[in-house]
């Protein structure tokens, strides 16, 4: 939600967590993500950043940044730490037994 530029950090806004958070329980995108996965979407994050938006409404600009950037660098870390995909991946040595599968005719 803040973005972070070289030595600015913006505070995240209210109205655009709240417009994130109405996209993600709209109709369309909750039925594609049903279809796909057999799930309603989770929308937690989107409250969760729309809480923290309004909860630094009642900060000093100082305090708000100093939360802020460290509650980036916590995703940040978090992220990096995180198992990435490329441990889901397993390295063939051979094609697998029926590639390119045999065509009937």
């Amino acid at each position: 939600m803040s973005t972070v530029t070289e030595d600015k950090i913006e505070l995240p806004s209210v109205w655009r967590a709240l417009d994130t958070l109405q996209l993600c329980y709209t109709v369309i995108p909750q039925m594609k993500h049903y279809y796909r996965y057999g799930t309603f979407r989770d929308c937690a994050q989107a409250r969760r950043d729309l809480t923290f938006a309004m909860s630094l409404k009642s900060k000093s600009e100082e305090e708000a940044m100093a939360i802020v950037r460290e509650r980036d660098e916590t995703h940040y870390r978090t992220k990096i730490t995180e198992r990435s995909s490329i441990g889901v991946w397993t390295l063939r040595s051979e094609p697998p037994a029926n590639f390119p599968p045999k065509q009937s005719k």
